[in-house]
C-alpha cells in the first residue's frame, strides 16, 4: 500500500471510532406500579400522586427489583397457618393489625412487628395507661343481634336466628372476610360463620383478637400471637 493509500485508511478508521452511534429506542415501555396494600418493611407507602415534574421512579430494594412486588413475595412465603408468638415486658395492650405489621404496647411502650420477617422492634405508637375497652359485645358486626350471658359461657345471637355457643365471657371480637375471632377467658376461637365451623387457636384464654385479610392475632397476658390466614 502507497503511503497516500495507508493515510487515507487511517483518517477513515479515526472517524468511524471516534463518530458517535444512535440507536434505536423502540416503543416506550412502563413498568406498571405495583401497590402494596399497606405499609409493609422497606416500602414507601404512597402518597399523593405527584406531578409529571416532580415524579420519580418506583422504590426499589437490593438487585433492582420494586419493592412492592418483594413485599408480595415475603408474605407469600409465609406458609398458611404458621403461627409466631412474641413475650411481652408486662401487661400487653392495644393490639392491632395494619397490614402485614401487628403493634402493641407493653411495659417498654410502643412495639411493631413486621410480620413477615417476625422482626419486633420498637414503635412511635401512643400507649395511654388507661386500659382499653375492647369489643366485648362483639359490637359493629352486622351480622350478630347481640351477645348473651345466661350462665357461665356467652351465647352470640345471629340476626338469621341461629346461635353461636362459646366457652366462657368474650373479652374482644373481632371479624374479617367470613372470619369471627373471639377471645374468652377460656380459649381464642375462630369461627367460620358461613360453614358453622370452630377453630380453637389458644386454649389458655386471651385479652385481645385483631384479624384482617392476611393474619390473625390475639394476646393472652404477656404473650402475643399472630397466625397466617
Amino acid at each position: 500500500m502507497s503511503k497516500q493509500g495507508f493515510a487515507a485508511a487511517c483518517l477513515i478508521c479515526a472517524c468511524t471510532r471516534h463518530a458517535p452511534t444512535t440507536q434505536d429506542s423502540g416503543a416506550e415501555r412502563t413498568t406498571p406500579h405495583l401497590e402494596p396494600r399497606g405499609a409493609v418493611a422497606r416500602v414507601v407507602e404512597r402518597g399523593t400522586a405527584p406531578s409529571a415534574a416532580s415524579a420519580t421512579p418506583s422504590p426499589t430494594v437490593d438487585g433492582g427489583a420494586p419493592a412492592a412486588s418483594l413485599a408480595s413475595a415475603g408474605v407469600a412465603s409465609v406458609p398458611r397457618g404458621s403461627r409466631r408468638s412474641w413475650g411481652g415486658n408486662g401487661y400487653t395492650k392495644r393490639l392491632r393489625l395494619d397490614a402485614n405489621t401487628l403493634t402493641y404496647c407493653d411495659d417498654r411502650g410502643s412495639r411493631a412487628v413486621d410480620l413477615t420477617s417476625g422482626v419486633e422492634r420498637a414503635h412511635d405508637g401512643a400507649c395511654p395507661n388507661a386500659l382499653e375497652e375492647r369489643n366485648r359485645d362483639c359490637g359493629g358486626i352486622d351480622f350478630i343481634s347481640e351477645v348473651r350471658e345466661p350462665g357461665p359461657d356467652d351465647i352470640i345471637d345471629l340476626t338469621n336466628g341461629t346461635s353461636i355457643p362459646v366457652q366462657g365471657f368474650i373479652h374482644d371480637c373481632a371479624f374479617n372476610r367470613g372470619i369471627l375471632l373471639i377471645a374468652t377467658g377460656m380459649q381464642v376461637v375462630a369461627i367460620d360463620v358461613k360453614a358453622n365451623r370452630q377453630v380453637v387457636k389458644g386454649k389458655d384464654g386471651g385479652d385481645q383478637v385483631a384479624l384482617n385479610e392476611t393474619w390473625l392475632a390475639w394476646a393472652e397476658g404477656k404473650n402475643v400471637f399472630a397466625e397466617r390466614r
